[in-house]
C-alpha cells in the first residue's frame, strides 16, 4: 500500500542516509541556537511564528466556517473544538478560519497557529507552543506563555492534531493536556481553536460548540465540485467510470476526493490508469478508512510511471517529518537523490504533500500514519547524535524519526547514544525522558543496555530535580551494574543516587549510598569521580551537622580535584572551606582557603 509496493518497486529498497543529514541539522542548529543564547537574559521576545498557508479549495464547509466565524468574533473569547475522523477536513477548516476576513479584522496579526502532531508528551507541547510565541524561558515555558497571552489584548491560538497527546500511550500526557486547558481557558483575552481526531471531545474546559463539534463529510454536490475544480478539466468521463459512483465510494471525504481529483487532472491517460479508477468503488469498502482507498490508487499509478523511487523514498523520509522537511534541509538532502525536486514536484502532483508558508513539504497526518504503518523501507540508525544537539525546531521531526527506530531497530550503541542526546536537546530547559522510557521495553534481556537507559533516566530526573522518580531508576541501574561488573557506572549512580537521596532528607540513606562508592573506588586506579565522591560526602555530613568530618573531605576532595587537574572544582571546594573555618572561628585557616580559592578563580579567568 503506501506503500507496499515501495519494497516491491525497489530492487531492493535502499536505506536513506538520515545519519548525515541529522549531523547537517545538528551542526547547522548548533550554531544558531548559540546566538539565541545571548537573548536569555530577556524572559520572552514578542516574535509570532509565520501562519501556514491556506486551504487550496474549501467545498462544502460554508455553513461551518460562518458558525465558526460568529462564535470567534463574538464579544465573548470562543473556546472551538472540531473533532472528527481523519481526513476528513478538520486542519483546512481550522486555516480556512484563521485567514477569514472578518476573523484577521478582530485579531490583525495575533493569530497563532500550533501543530502537535510530532509531539510525544505535554513538555513537548509546551516547548512547540513557546517556541512559536518565540517565548525563551529556561525553566517554566508554561508559564511565560501564559503571561505572554495575558500581555495582548486578544488573541488568536489555533492547537492542531491534538490527538497525538490525547490518545498517547502515556497516561500522564492526556492529564497535562486537560491540566493545560484549564489554564489557558482563564486568560479573557485567549480565543482557542483546537483539531483532534476523536468522536468526544477533550476535558479541561468547557467548549462553545460543544453540541455541534464532530465535523462530517460533505455533501455529494460539494464533493463533485471539488473534484471538478481541481482536475481541471476531469480526465474520466462518464463513459469509464460514473464520478459519482467514485465519489460516493469514498464516501466524500474532502482528502480522498482531493487525491482523485488529482489523478484525474494527470495527462497521458491509460487504459491501466481507467482500470485502477474504475476499481475503487469496489475496493472502497475493504478499508477502515476510505482516504486509504485513494491513496492507494495513487500509489498504484505512481507506480505504473515507472518514475517512482526517488519520489517513494522522499514520501517515507516525509512522513517521519511531521513538522516538514525545511527548504535548508532539503538543500542538504539533494547529494542523496539524483533528481530530489523531480521527486517533491511528483509528490506535489499527486497530492501526497503539500507545501508549507516557506516551502517545506509536508504531509498531512491521514497520509503520514497510513505511509509510516504500511511502509517496510529499511532506514539506517543514526551512528552518533551529537551530546550537543540544541535543536527546538527539529526536536519534533528527530524524535518522530527516533521512535520510529525503537519499533523496528535493535538496540544498538547508536541509537542509544540518538535517544540519550535528543532527550536532552536543550541544556537550558527541562530535558525529556519519554524517548528513552520508550524504549526500556525493548530491552528485557538486554541488561547492560537497560542498566545504561535506567541511569540515564536517573541522571535526567536529577537533572529535573525529580528526586522521587531518580531514585527507583537509580537503584535498578545499580543491581543492574553490580551483575555485570561494571564499577565505574556503579560509582557514578551511587554517586547520583546518594544528590537524590540527600534533597528527599534521606541523609543516612544517602550517606550509605556515598560510601559504597567511595570504597567501590579503591578498586579503579586514577578514577575522576573521586572528588566528587567526597565533595557529595561534605554536604551530607554538613546537614548531619558533623563538621570535622565534612572538613575532612573537603580537604581531600580539593587534593583529589587538583591531582586530576579539575582546578575549578578545587576553587570552589577551597571557597567553601573558608566558610566552615570561618563558622569555627579558625580565621588564619579562613584566611588560607580564601586566598588559595582567589589565586585559583583569577588563574582560570573567573
Amino acid at each position: 500500500m503506501i506503500r507496499l509496493r515501495i519494497v516491491e518497486n525497489v530492487h531492493p529498497a535502499k536505506a536513506f542516509p538520515l545519519t548525515e543529514l541529522i549531523s547537517k541539522i545538528i551542526d547547522d542548529e548548533a550554531s544558531r541556537m548559540q546566538e539565541a543564547h545571548k537573548e536569555l537574559e530577556t524572559q520572552f521576545c514578542h516574535v509570532f511564528a509565520r501562519l501556514p498557508g491556506r486551504p487550496e479549495i474549501l467545498n462544502g464547509r460554508t455553513s461551518d466556517l460562518m458558525k465558526y466565524v460568529r462564535l470567534l468574533c463574538g464579544a465573548v473569547p470562543a473556546r472551538i473544538v472540531i473533532i472528527g475522523p481523519e481526513d476528513i477536513g478538520k486542519t483546512s477548516l481550522a486555516k480556512a478560519l484563521l485567514y477569514n476576513e472578518e476573523v484577521v479584522d478582530v485579531f490583525g496579526d495575533l493569530r497563532v497557529f500550533v501543530s502537535v502532531e510530532g509531539v510525544i508528551d505535554m513538555e513537548g507541547a509546551i516547548a512547540q507552543l513557546a517556541k512559536q510565541l518565540g517565548v525563551q524561558h529556561p525553566t517554566d515555558p508554561l508559564s511565560a506563555s501564559i503571561s505572554f497571552f495575558m500581555s495582548l489584548p486578544r488573541v488568536l491560538l489555533v492547537i492542531d492534531n491534538l490527538e497525538t497527546l490525547w490518545f498517547s500511550k502515556d497516561d500522564s500526557a492526556q492529564a497535562g493536556t486537560a491540566q493545560l486547558f484549564r489554564c489557558l481557558k482563564d486568560i479573557t483575552s485567549l480565543t482557542i481553536i483546537v483539531t483532534c481526531r476523536s468522536g468526544t471531545t477533550p476535558d479541561g474546559i468547557i467548549w462553545s460548540n460543544e453540541s455541534s463539534a464532530e465535523l462530517r463529510s460533505i455533501s455529494l454536490g460539494a464533493a463533485y465540485d471539488t473534484f471538478v475544480k481541481l482536475s481541471r478539466p476531469p480526465e474520466i468521463t462518464a463513459e469509464e467510470v460514473s464520478l459519482k459512483g467514485l465519489l460516493q465510494a469514498v464516501d466524500c471525504v474532502p482528502l480522498a476526493v482531493t487525491l482523485l481529483a488529482r489523478l484525474a487532472k494527470l495527462p497521458g491517460k491509460s487504459p491501466e490508469h481507467t482500470k485502477m479508477m474504475a476499481k475503487t468503488s469496489d475496493r472502497g469498502r475493504e478499508f477502515n478508512v476510505n482516504v486509504e482507498v485513494s491513496i492507494q490508487v495513487s500509489l498504484d499509478f505512481l507506480a505504473y510511471t515507472g518514475v517512482c523511487a526517488e519520489a517513494e523514498q522522499l514520501l517515507f523520509v516525509c512522513a517521519l517529518l511531521p513538522d516538514g522537511l525545511r527548504p535548508e534541509v532539503f538543500e542538504q538532502m539533494s547529494d542523496f537523490f539524483k533528481n530530489i525536486t523531480g521527486a517533491k514536484d511528483l509528490l506535489l502532483t499527486f497530492a501526497l504533500v503539500s507545501l508549507g508558508r516557506d516551502g517545506e513539504p509536508l504531509m498531512l497526518s491521514p497520509v503520514r500514519h497510513f505511509v509510516l504503518s504500511q511502509s517496510s523501507v529499511k532506514t539506517t540508525a543514526p551512528q552518533r547524535v551529537s551530546e550537543n544537539f540544541t535543536s527546538r525546531a527539529e526536536y519534533g521531526n528527530l524524535s518522530s524519526y527516533l521512535l520510529h527506530l525503537i519499533d523496528r531497530e535493535e538496540p544498538s550503541e547508536e541509537l542509544f547514544d540518538a535517544l540519550t542526546a535528543a532527550s536532552n536537546y536543550l541544556y537550558w530547559t527541562n530535558p525529556l525522558t519519554a524517548l528513552l522510557d520508550a524504549f526500556r521495553p525493548r530491552l528485557e534481556g538486554h541488561s547492560r543496555w537497560l542498566a545504561r537507559c535506567l541511569e540515564a533516566i536517573g541522571r535526567i530526573c536529577l537533572q529535573r530535580c525529580e528526586f522521587s522518580l531518580c531514585a527507583p531508576s537509580l537503584l535498578q541501574a545499580v543491581a543492574l551494574f553490580e551483575g555485570l561488573a561494571i564499577v565505574d557506572s556503579q560509582i557514578w549512580c551511587k554517586c547520583m543516587l546518594g544528590q537524590s537521596l540527600r534533597y528527599l532528607g534521606r541523609f543516612e540513606d544517602a550517606l550509605q549510598e556515598l560510601l559504597a562508592a567511595q570504597a567501590l573506588m579503591s578498586e579503579i586506579e586514577g578514577s575522576l569521580r573521586k572528588g566528587v565522591v567526597h565533595r557529595d560526602l561534605v554536604l551530607i555530613y554538613f546537614s548531619l551537622n558533623e563538621y570535622e568530618a565534612a572538613v575532612n573531605h573537603y580537604v581531600t576532595a580539593t587534593a583529589e580535584f587538583l591531582r586530576t587537574g579539575q582546578r575549578l572544582n578545587a576553587a570552589q571546594c577551597s571557597d567553601d572551606l573558608e566558610s566552615i573555618a570561618l563558622q569555627q572561628d579558625r580565621l588564619p585557616a579562613a584566611e588560607f582557603d580564601l586566598q588559595f580559592a582567589l589565586s585559583e578563580f583569577e588563574a582560570l579567568g573567573h
